[in-house]
C-alpha cells in the first residue's frame, strides 16, 4: 500500500522489511559487491588496454548463411530429382 501512496517511501519501507525479514541478505550483497570491487581493481591493475590491428584476411563468411544455402540446395535437389523421373 505504501507504494501506491508514495513511491519513494514505499521503496524505503520495502527495503527495511527485507532487512528485517532476511538479515543475511545484506551481508551477502555486501560480500558480492566487495568481490566485484576486488575484481575491478585487479582488472584495472593490469594496465591500459592495448589494441592491435588484425591482418586483413578478407570478408568473414556466415556459417549460418552457408548452412541455410546448403539445406536449401539439398531440398531443391530432392524436389528436382523426383520431377525428372
Amino acid at each position: 500500500m505504501q507504494l501506491i501512496i508514495d513511491k519513494d517511501e514505499g521503496v524505503k519501507a520495502f527495503e527495511s522489511y527485507m532487512k528485517v525479514a532476511f538479515p543475511s541478505l545484506a551481508q551477502r550483497k555486501k560480500k558480492k559487491d566487495d568481490e566485484a570491487k576486488k575484481l575491478m581493481q585487479a582488472w584495472v591493475g593490469l594496465g591500459p588496454l592495448k589494441v592491435t590491428p588484425m591482418p586483413e584476411v578478407g570478408p568473414a563468411r556466415s556459417k549460418m548463411k552457408q548452412r541455410a544455402t546448403r539445406v536449401q540446395n539439398d531440398l531443391m535437389e530432392r524436389v528436382y530429382s523426383k520431377t525428372r523421373r
